[in-house]
């Protein structure tokens, strides 16, 4: 009797099976896994694996004759450093802070800007808008304008660098219009200033209109074409405070980072915020080099074997999310690094002592444990859904795609602007929001009792469920909308290369087998399966060794493999 480990070291977490071969038979002893440490096939990661194995072998009392792995490969995944596109005209700035606001008063005022602090004794015939520096007291502000308004200023609105809206709309003698939480530091005397307020549950009007806002900042009518770009993010705002601002206008913007890439008229190169539509029509492959700008403004060329890029400012154009609640500036890629890695075969052996075999690639191992679920269709298509990337094999053909859970995660901190730690959690599933202690508003729009006290720093936020409980993650998005854009998130990552995997097939199969972790995330097996129907494939989740459901595919299937090249190794 044999025991052999098989070794599955992902991008995100390893996997391992040990098991006993009696004869052709394969008994499994232990299963488990650990988070990868370190990049796949670094030294850290090998490590890593080595503890797995001792405590699989610990814990089961056997060691393992060999060590059986596959050939690794790992995927880049992150956020590039690009700049949100442009607008066409640079004759409007916004001074929000990127802060919440609570603003105070209503409606749509211009005016030249004053701040309060300095304001002359002799008032002017033109209608001014007062700035406040976050660092002034709010009664002291309300003061300054009620004398200012008594010796005959005209002021019509107020700017807060603070908080303090409401409390100086509270203590004004007539309807003030504030705006707060605003960078009142970047603002000229006399220059032209339009602000809004509309009422509660509400937006603005007037200045998210191109042909209002030129008329309140004074702009002549050849602008209004150019303000689009402008009064387009500005639709869902309740405030809103913009200066005009004259001198030039902005260029096209260039990122530093590029992708070059196989098109149908031959080698293209585009920058990154570019590439996504044209990168998500391509086969599997087609990315040949990206160019990634480094910190200090150096781009980095990266040899690689697939690309994939995320286009957040499209998804936030197409699902209709109220405009500033996310952000879309940024633009998560995955890369999967044209070589693999260097000599982990060695490197391992010489941590664990023991022979380390490598079998096969990854996709070949995920194919053969996936087809050891029971009852599955002869000829079916495996699609192993990992953290780095997706992997569908059908009989001899196998393909192979950068972007799958690890992107999934880093685009949702990205477009939220939270921590990637917090984003694995809040992509899983369904999200409620913590209304009170004791109330929950979930996704289907209704409020049910939560059937534990929720504690302070979860209410009023969107909470996920996380390892010690409600983990909260946002607190701007209704959790509707969140739902929306998780699930336009996961559509555009792994449906998206599922779909480039298919249509790279010389043949549609029947039926699909999902393996993996991704596989586990009823959401993804949901928008897989509308993939496989719009193309009459049926699609259901793996069962490997009838004991695993579709976790350790690759770490099964390299011993599957092992026994089968045993067998014929003998019969011969």
């Amino acid at each position: 009797m044999t025991v052999l480990a098989g070794a599955d070291i992902g991008n995100a977490t390893t996997e391992l099976v040990l098991a006993e071969l009696r004869g052709r038979e394969l008994k499994p002893l232990w299963s488990g896994m650990a988070p990868t440490t370190g990049m796949k096939g670094d030294r850290k990661s090998l490590e890593g694996a080595a503890r797995l194995l001792q405590r699989a072998e610990r814990e089961s009392d056997r060691r393992a004759s060999q060590v059986l792995i596959a050939k690794l490969r790992a995927v880049q995944t992150q956020v590039a450093s690009a700049e949100p596109r442009a607008h066409a005209s640079a004759a409007v700035v916004n001074l929000a802070s990127g802060e919440g606001q609570t603003p105070g008063g209503l409606g749509m005022v211009s005016g030249a800007h004053r701040a309060l602090a300095r304001l002359p004794a002799e008032p002017t015939s033109e209608a001014v808008i007062v700035s406040i520096a976050a660092s002034e007291d709010f009664e002291e502000a309300a003061g300054r304008i009620k004398a200012a308004l008594e010796r005959g200023w005209p002021i019509v609105g107020a700017l807060c660098g603070g908080d303090d809206a409401v409390l100086i709309a509270n203590r004004v003698p007539i309807e003030l219009p504030i705006v707060d939480e605003l960078d009142v530091g970047q603002l000229r005397e006399g220059e032209r200033v339009a602000l809004e307020v509309a009422p509660a549950g509400e937006s603005i009007r007037t200045l998210a209109d191109p042909v209002g806002l030129a008329a309140a900042l004074g702009l002549p009518g050849t602008e209004v074409a150019s303000l689009a770009a402008v009064t387009r993010e500005l639709g869902d705002a309740p405030a809103v405070a913009l200066v005009r601002r004259d001198g030039g206008r902005d260029t096209a913007v260039q990122t530093g980072s590029w992708v070059e890439f196989e098109g149908e008229a031959g080698p293209q190169r585009l920058p990154i915020v570019e590439a996504a539509r044209s990168l998500s029509a391509l086969p599997p492959g087609s990315a040949r080099r990206l160019w990634l700008r480094e910190s200090d403004g150096r781009a980095v060329p990266l040899a690689v074997d697939d690309a994939f890029v995320v286009d957040v400012e499209r998804l936030d154009d197409g699902i209709w999310l109220r405009r500033g609640v996310i952000d879309a500036s940024g633009v998560p890629l995955a890369a999967l690094v044209a070589h693999g890695a260097p000599a982990s075969e060695a490197a391992l052996e010489q941590i664990i002592d023991r022979p380390v075999n490598v079998i096969c690639e990854e996709p070949a191992a995920a194919a053969a444990g996936a087809m050891t679920t029971p009852s599955s269709p002869a000829g079916s298509a495996v699609c192993d859904i990992g953290a780095g990337t997706i992997d569908l094999v059908a009989g001899v053909s196998r393909q192979t795609v950068a972007g799958a859970g690890q992107l999934v995660t880093e685009a949702v901190a990205a477009t939220l602007g939270i921590p990637s730690s917090t984003a694995e959690y809040a992509k899983r599933g369904p999200a409620v929001k913590i209304e009170t202690p004791h109330l929950g508003r979930f996704e289907d729009g209704a409020r049910r009792f939560l059937d534990h006290p929720a504690p302070h720093p979860c209410i009023g936020r969107l909470c996920a469920a996380g390892p010690g409980g409600r983990l909260p993650f946002h607190s701007t998005l209704a959790p509707e909308e969140w739902r929306g854009l998780r699930l336009a998130l996961k559509r555009e990552v792994i449906g998206a290369n599922v779909e480039r995997c298919l249509a790279a097939l010389e043949r549609t199969p029947d039926s699909i087998l999902l393996a993996g972790g991704g596989a586990l995330d009823e959401e993804l097996v949901r928008i897989t399966g509308e993939v496989g129907r719009d193309r009459r494939i049926a699609v259901g989740r793996a069962n490997v060794a009838g004991r695993f459901g579709p976790r350790f595919a690759v770490a099964h299937g390299l011993l599957v493999l092992m026994t089968s090249a045993e067998e014929a190794s003998v019969a011969a």
